[in-house]
């Protein structure tokens, strides 16, 4: 069957005589880039920049919502996820409109043109939902402060165990929106305490992970007093940026170094820090800065 050529092709088609012969542009037509493929560029173009706008409008709030909102800063970057997040935004966003602009043929009818875009949009949505239904269940559901550090605790990591104790429902609460901070405390009977930290020791799950172990934050003020590090020398061991930051960060609530102590926070990837007021133990920010520790 003879190839299909564009309606308008003859008019555009030039012959050019070199050496006595005849040379027709068929690479250009071809690639759709002589006069007749302007018509198939200019689709092309359109309806890959519709379907890139289309998939930005869609992919966008959902990053926002993971990194507002499931994963407030700088715990995505703790937990390794922000390039994640990034890259299959980026997937996403990109891989559409491209092979939008190469099934965007004028030869093809409504129906086929149709069914080709459905099939890259249904693929698109699926990666999209798999990128949210992951980075959902892999979010921080809580921050828990246990022994001498926070913790960030993902709702796949939690244990429920009925010898851990009633503790308060509330508190064990997973979260829809943003992780809750919260403090463990070891269980009031020395055989549970005994048996958790043996599972612990032969790699099983720590305190941390039970949500029966779960108090309001903070429940032993005096005792988190007592663990927590100032910020003179903390300072002493950052770069030059990130003591600018720290101070940035002391500047906009209003404090000085001594109304202020860190606690670390330990993600999936690296090391952060807490900022806690030493008054109240509220907290001040949570920094992607490195501690000793």
């Amino acid at each position: 069957m003879p190839a299909t050529r564009h309606p308008n092709a003859a008019n555009c088609l030039t012959k050019q005589h070199k050496k006595g012969r005849t040379v027709r542009p068929f690479s250009l037509e071809l690639l759709g880039l002589n006069c007749a493929g302007g018509e198939v560029m200019t689709r092309r173009i359109r309806y890959s920049l519709v379907h890139l706008g289309v998939s930005a409008s869609v992919v966008a709030p959902v990053v926002a919502v993971a990194l507002l909102v499931w994963y407030p800063a700088p715990l995505a970057s703790l937990e390794g996820v922000g390039l994640i997040l990034l890259i299959i935004a980026a997937v996403d966003v990109c891989l559409g409109p491209l092979l939008t602009s190469i099934v965007a043929s004028p030869n093809k009818s409504t129906r086929e043109l149709a069914r080709d875009l459905s099939v890259i949009g249904f693929v698109q949505l699926a990666a999209l939902m798999y990128g949210v239904h992951s980075t959902f269940f892999a979010r921080p559901a809580f921050v828990v402060y246990n022994t001498d550090r926070f913790d960030i605790v993902t709702p796949s990591e939690l244990v429920w165990d009925s010898g851990a104790g009633s503790g308060d429902p509330e508190m064990g609460r997973i979260p829809l929106t943003g992780p809750k901070w919260v403090q463990a405390l070891p269980p009031e009977s020395a055989e549970v305490r005994n048996r958790f930290l043996f599972q612990a020791i032969g790699g099983g799950p720590d305190l941390k992970q039970y949500p029966q172990l779960y108090r309001k934050w903070p429940s032993e003020p005096d005792v988190i007093r007592s663990r927590m590090k100032g910020l003179d020398t903390l300072a002493e061991n950052l770069e030059a940026h990130e003591r600018a930051h720290l101070t940035e960060v002391l500047n906009k609530a209003g404090l000085v170094q001594g109304e202020v102590s860190y606690v670390p926070l330990l993600g999936r990837q690296r090391m952060g820090i807490a900022l806690l007021r030493r008054s109240d133990l509220s907290l001040v920010a949570a920094m992607d800065i490195t501690p000793p520790y």
